[in-house]
């Protein structure tokens, strides 16, 4: 809070006229990143759903690097964030996931875009001078060694989701018919 009044220029205590603390302030930004997600269209397929939103959610924690590490945290929850989230376990739940397989999807996604994010947010990486692994003793990591250091985050993010979604996807249908 300090470093926050001495950045805006103002006292430290004129900061907390507007907010308890600083978890109160962190819940606050949090909320700003993604208040102006749209809701889910009505009869939107689940998986649909799932997808625009974490991507809807990637692209707002690229857009503000230092909020994904605060998404790793349970800091972030709040008003703001539940009400975009609702419409993404409505579908969920619609689709007949149990409480704990929305969850996990929701998890498995959120966590996905969170380390995309944070990896998306580095500095580009020169794979030509700085990162060198013996192919005699690590083959396979030399060989895929250029894609794990290219910055195509956000290509890959999206692929992530998809192979992610589809998982719950057959994990619902084999539920369907127990």
């Amino acid at each position: 809070m300090r470093r926050l009044a001495r950045d805006l220029g103002i006292s430290p205590m004129a900061a907390y006229r507007h907010v308890a603390n600083k978890d109160e302030l962190l819940r606050l930004a949090a909320g700003h990143v993604v208040h102006d997600i749209q809701p889910a269209r009505d009869g939107a397929d689940w998986a649909a759903v799932l997808q625009e939103f974490f991507e809807a959610v990637y692209d707002r924690l690229i857009r503000y690097p230092g909020m994904a590490r605060l998404y790793g945290t349970d800091t972030f929850l709040s008003e703001t964030v539940y009400a975009v989230a609702e419409p993404v376990f409505a579908a969920l739940l619609a689709a007949g996931f149990t409480a704990e397989q929305a969850v996990s999807a929701f998890i498995a996604c959120g966590s996905l875009v969170i380390g995309g994010a944070l990896l998306g947010t580095g500095a580009p990486t020169d794979t030509s001078s700085s990162l060198t692994v013996s192919a005699d003793c690590y083959p396979n990591v030399a060989r895929v060694l250029q894609e794990l250091s290219s910055r195509q985050t956000k290509a890959r993010i999206i692929d992530g989701l998809e192979h992610t979604i589809r998982g719950y996807s057959d994990q619902l249908r084999v539920d369907m018919f127990r």
